[in-house]
């Protein structure tokens, strides 16, 4: 390893030439947990990488024009930290194709820019979405980052991969947004996007869900009303009871009633045909008579 002028450390690993800031180095060695961006210069940037054999002689030294000597097994590498290639252009993005369910929906290879998308079908199970980037200095250095507003959080870091996968997606309308930057990290922050939507099932609309919630109001009202009528039918049920009880009350009131009133009123009878010749035999039967009857009321009442 050695550091250059600017503060930054160089070391020649079997995947090519790493540069990593040395504050970001220190940092690590604070917190082992912390992510390092490395640049790597590798074969597209005219590096020869290769497996070191012999780890005991230095491998890197630093001239005093700043330039880093790199001892190879078959020869020197040099390089230059002051004068290194950037490549300032953002790569444009585009969206090529939308496949569902292995059935592409959406193609657009020429890279013409076009936010209109199709309207893909009910119950999608696996949705794949391709988009590439545009740099030809290190194409396979080109990083993405993409998002589906509507389903994601958050962007997701995609490296260099250039398809997204989704499984089972709501039926709803979507905007998938894709971004990419080049080999010297300069990002294409407007990126592009593609609108399209997924058709929901007949069971997924809201007229189906507001004719499900109005049956079951529909339901919820009948069952109210058988309710309303099992009770009301109990109702009169123990109402005609309760009259029918009162009716045999009244009618064995009256027939007791009428019976203790005819059998004294027989008395009374007896009592006038003795007034004239028997006065005390009519004053005892008319006690008699009075008693009974204040009995056959008493029992009636």
């Amino acid at each position: 390893m050695m550091e250059d002028d600017s503060h930054y450390v160089w070391t020649y690993t079997s995947c090519g030439l790493a540069r990593l800031s040395r504050t970001e180095l220190d940092a690590w060695g604070g917190d082992p947990m912390r992510r390092v961006q490395v640049a790597v210069f590798d074969s597209a940037d005219g590096v020869r990488s290769h497996a070191f054999n012999d780890a005991s002689s230095p491998h890197v030294a630093k001239s005093a024009d700043g330039k880093l000597w790199f001892l190879r097994y078959d020869g020197v590498s040099v390089i230059d930290p002051r004068h290194l290639p950037f490549n300032k252009l953002p790569p444009p993005v585009h969206i090529e194709q939308i496949t569902a369910d292995r059935k592409t929906y959406w193609q657009n290879w020429s890279g013409d820019a076009s936010s209109s998308g199709p309207r893909l079908p009910p119950l999608v199970r696996d949705l794949m979405i391709d988009y590439t980037a545009l740099s030809l200095v290190a194409p396979d250095k080109v990083h993405f980052r993409y998002k589906l507003e509507g389903w994601d959080r958050d962007w997701q870091d995609a490296d260099t991969r250039r398809q997204a996968f989704y499984t089972s997606p709501a039926p709803r309308k979507y905007r998938f947004r894709v971004m990419a930057c080049n080999n010297s990290g300069v990002w294409n922050e407007a990126g592009t996007f593609l609108d399209f939507s997924i058709t929901p099932a007949y069971w997924q609309t809201n007229w189906f869900r507001a004719l499900c919630v109005g049956a079951f109001m529909v339901l919820l009202w009948m069952v109210h009303r058988m309710r309303l009528r099992q009770v009301a039918r109990q109702f009169n049920m123990r109402l005609e009871e309760r009259v029918n009880e009162r009716t045999r009350i009244a009618r064995e009131l009256h027939d007791s009633l009428l019976q203790g009133f005819q059998g004294l009123m027989f008395r009374l009878q007896a009592v006038r045909d003795l007034l004239p010749g028997r006065p005390s035999d009519a004053m005892q039967a008319l006690d008699i008579a009075l008693d009974r009857g204040d009995k056959a009321i008493a029992g009636g009442t």
